[in-house]
C-alpha cells in the first residue's frame, strides 16, 4: 500500500462517526514503524538500511495495519450499533452502555490478536525481541475470558462470534 493510499485510508477511518467512540472505548489501533502500538511482525530494524527491502516491507506493513485497523473499526461499529439498539429497547443507563461498549472493544482487540499485557504493555517492544508475538499469545485466553467477564449482552455477541468462528473451522474440515 503506498503512503498516499495509506493516508487516504486513515483519513476515511478517522472521518467515520464511530472512530472517536472506538478510541474512547479502547479499540487498539496500530502504529507504523515499531513501538508499543505497532504490529509485532513488523518491528524489525534489520532491513532499514536496504532501500529496496525498506520500501517493500513498508508497503506490506501499511497494507497490513490499514486492513486490521479497518477491520477493528468495522467490527466495533457493528457491535456498538447493536448495543445501542439493545440499550434503547431495554432503557439501559448510559453507564451500562458505556461499560458494554468497553467490553465489546476489549473483545474486538482480543479477537484480532491485540491482547492486553496489563502493566507490562510498556515492555512490549522488548518482549517482541525475545518472544514471538506476546500480545497475540496473550489475546487467545483473553478472548475466551471475554465470555465470562463481559456484560450479558456482550457475552451473547462474543458467544455468537466465537461460535461462528469455530463452526466455520469445523465446516472447513
Amino acid at each position: 500500500l503506498s503512503e498516499q493510499r495509506y493516508t487516504r485510508e486513515l483519513e476515511k477511518m478517522q472521518a467515520d462517526g464511530y472512530f472517536e467512540d472506538a478510541v474512547l472505548h479502547g479499540i487498539d489501533f496500530t502504529d507504523i514503524g515499531g513501538g508499543a502500538a505497532a504490529e509485532e511482525a513488523f518491528q524489525t530494524r534489520l532491513i532499514q538500511g536496504n532501500v529496496f527491502l525498506r520500501n517493500t516491507v513498508g508497503r506490506g506493513e501499511r497494507g497490513y495495519t490499514a486492513y486490521l485497523d479497518k477491520l477493528r473499526l468495522d467490527v466495533y461499529k457493528k457491535g456498538s450499533q447493536r448495543l445501542e439498539r439493545t440499550a434503547a429497547k431495554h432503557s439501559w443507563a448510559p453507564e451500562r452502555l458505556d461499560a458494554a461498549k468497553r467490553d465489546w472493544a476489549g473483545f474486538v482487540n482480543h479477537a484480532s490478536g491485540r491482547g492486553d499485557l496489563g502493566g507490562l504493555n510498556k515492555y512490549v517492544p522488548t518482549f517482541n525481541a525475545v518472544f514471538f508475538s506476546p500480545r497475540f499469545v496473550a489475546s487467545r485466553p483473553q478472548t475466551i475470558y471475554d465470555l465470562v467477564k463481559s456484560d450479558p449482552a456482550v457475552r451473547q455477541m462474543v458467544g455468537e462470534n466465537l461460535g461462528a468462528f469455530v463452526g466455520s473451522g469445523v465446516l472447513l474440515l
